[in-house]
């Protein structure tokens, strides 16, 4: 399955919203595009991510809506331990993330990014990725918010939530989510960008306040690649 093709046409199946005042007054359609963490969990890189760009592009779907490109969980390498400064990881993207994100952009597709309301992300956690340790945006809100949307460009963002929930993160952190993701929401803000889409990713409805933070949401626990498990999250 694992081939360049292989389209997961929808971002962890995220449902629609009410547009949010920050974000601007037009219609706004669900969040439909490709996520790298499906088929390929923490084992992406920059020529992985492009050619994904190039093939949304070249097999028509980008004129059919699907127009987000998202970079999932692995991209990390750590944090600069004098500044806090969120680094990418050293051998998946040597060239780092400015140079994949326009790329996207050239090719007139929007770009994703992925971090965790909390300090480690699930792949820190689940995939024993060692060097995604202390990445996520737990005490670096508004640092993180203006490095992946004023530098690099970034334009959706996926936020996890491993890291705030006790069970999921070798801390035994436990965060309360609506603080974690208005506080997001708000730094997101702070950077002047009124056109960048948040999910949420907490595996069920996070309540009635989700409306006024992010654009989409996660309303069930993990989709599987067969029937059953699509019938379980309908049911």
């Amino acid at each position: 399955m694992k081939t360049k093709y292989i389209l997961f046409l929808a971002l962890l199946a995220v449902v629609a919203c009410t547009p949010r005042q920050s974000i601007s007054n037009e219609i706004q359609l669900p969040t439909m595009g490709w996520s790298s963490w499906n088929t390929y969990s923490v084992n992406i890189s920059d020529s992985l991510i492009m050619s994904q760009a190039d093939a949304m592009v070249s097999t028509g779907l980008a004129d059919a809506g699907y127009n987000h490109i998202n970079i999932d969980d692995g991209y990390f390498g750590g944090r600069d331990p004098q500044t806090g400064q969120l680094l990418i990881h050293p051998t998946r993207f040597p060239n780092g993330m400015k140079k994949v994100v326009d790329h996207i952009h050239s090719l007139g597709l929007k770009a994703g990014i992925y971090s965790d309301a909390g300090a480690n992300t699930c792949g820190s956690y689940y995939n024993r990725d060692t060097i995604a340790r202390g990445v996520g945006l737990y005490g670096h809100d508004q640092q993180d918010a203006d490095y992946f949307f004023k530098e690099l460009g970034f334009d959706f963002i996926k936020v996890d939530f491993c890291g705030g929930n006790a069970p999921q993160n070798s801390d035994r952190l436990a965060l309360d989510p609506q603080e974690r993701y208005t506080a997001i929401r708000k730094a997101i803000d702070n950077t002047g960008r009124k056109d960048v889409r948040l999910n949420v990713c907490r595996w069920d409805f996070p309540g009635v306040w989700v409306r006024d933070v992010a654009i989409s949401w996660r309303m069930s626990h993990d989709i599987g690649d067969r029937w059953q498990s699509v019938k379980s999250i309908i049911g």
